[in-house]
């Protein structure tokens, strides 16, 4: 009868990419010295077969003298545990209006891609348990803060690769920058409003609800000058964070009016003076007023004019070169003359040294005339004959 004869193939595993690997048995019976029976395991696995089973069976050349019986068994190709290149790149920069995620590229050990390789994200972790409730596609973030995004790698091929990374989005900084504004002595100090330089989109000051508040170097009653005016107050809770730029306050003279004293005046030989009061002037403040054309004696017409201030508060105000109220027309009029001495005269005798008069006006130089008659013509020449003679000033 046939020899009988029992091959038993051993099971191989190995990891996808390996080469494949050498297929061994055993054989059991008798095989005669000399006979080959060219035993060999074979198997339809190769070095780039997918992860699987793949069956180990026989070849032999048969033989009239033996009966034999093959046990077959199976090539296993597992998952690879190197060879799949995973990188992941987080996101970190400013706010900038648009969403943002992870990204994670999946090549071979040669840079090629992987086909079949499917990225899985989410906002809590993964593995190899629960990668499929996550998304194909990574979470996208646009406002200001640091989140943490978990990735898991499956392919047919290839152990999962699980993982995370971050996307960290900063506050953008925004310029806010004070407006000038001018405001005149003795005002309050106030602002002219602010303007921005660094919103995103459609992103401003009214659609974010911002109102700055401001301080100043001014205070009230201050000289004139150039201040400071900053911008400030502005909450820090959403995408932006402000950096606050002073403006200018510019505080200018006030200009005054004035009202003048009264403006007519009767000659009567002293000088007249012409003078003004400042209208507007603050918080107790006293200036010197200037003047040309606002002093005369004789008669006639004049224009006086303010044209200057002086004083330690002089700087705080102007003189409009417009101002009205800066020139003021006035006149001395003629007075009524009389007599300050009464007039007298004493007699002498021919050949005598003649009296001279006395008696003065008032005003102006004093002249003497005489006559014949109370009701004649005088004239400056002093009687030299004897009689009676008629003086007046």
């Amino acid at each position: 009868s046939k020899a009988k004869i029992t091959a038993v193939a051993d099971d191989v595993t190995v990891s996808y990419g390996s080469p494949v690997s050498e297929l061994t048995y055993s054989v059991s019976g008798q095989i005669k010295q000399g006979d080959d029976l060219k035993i060999k395991a074979t198997t339809t696995a190769t070095a780039e077969s997918n992860v699987g089973s793949y069956p180990i069976t026989f070849e032999w050349q048969e033989n009239v003298n033996y009966d034999v019986t093959f046990v077959d068994a199976v090539y296993y190709v597992k998952a690879g545990t190197s060879g799949l290149n995973v990188t992941a790149s987080g996101y970190t920069n400013k706010y900038d209006g648009n969403g943002h995620g992870i990204t994670v590229t999946v090549k071979d050990s040669n840079g090629n891609n992987i086909n079949d390789a499917v990225v899985y994200y989410s906002e809590t972790p993964l593995d190899s348990t629960n990668y499929g409730s996550g998304s194909t596609s990574s979470p996208k973030y646009t406002d200001v803060g640091e989140r943490t995004v978990y990735y898991y790698v499956h392919t047919v091929n290839y152990e999962g690769v699980a993982g995370s990374k971050t996307v960290n989005i900063t506050k953008k900084p925004v310029k806010v920058i004070a407006n000038d504004n001018s405001i005149t002595y003795g005002q309050e100090p106030s602002e002219n409003g602010v303007r921005f330089d660094g919103f995103v989109g459609t992103d401003s000051a009214a659609s974010l609800g911002l109102a700055p508040t401001y301080t100043y170097t001014y205070i009230q009653y201050q000289k004139t000058g150039t201040y400071k005016i900053t911008p400030g107050g502005l909450s820090e809770d959403g995408n932006y964070t402000y950096q606050y730029v002073s403006g200018y306050l510019r505080v200018n003279a006030k200009n005054l009016t004035f009202e003048w004293s009264d403006n007519a005046y009767v000659y009567d030989g002293t000088e007249k003076v012409m003078t003004a009061s400042p209208v507007g002037l603050e918080s107790n403040d006293s200036v010197t007023l200037e003047y040309e054309g606002n002093t005369a004696t004789a008669v006639g017409g004049y224009t006086a004019k303010v044209t200057g201030l002086a004083g330690d508060n002089a700087d705080n105000y102007t003189i409009a070169s417009d101002e009205r109220s800066a020139v003021q027309t006035w006149s001395i009029s003629k007075g009524t003359n009389y007599l300050a001495t009464p007039l007298t005269m004493d007699n002498w005798t021919y050949g005598d040294t003649p009296s001279e008069p006395a008696g003065k006006a008032a005003y102006g130089t004093t002249r003497y005339v005489y006559s014949d008659f109370k009701n004649g013509e005088y004239t400056a020449s002093q009687p030299v004959d004897a009689g009676t003679y008629f003086v007046k000033i």
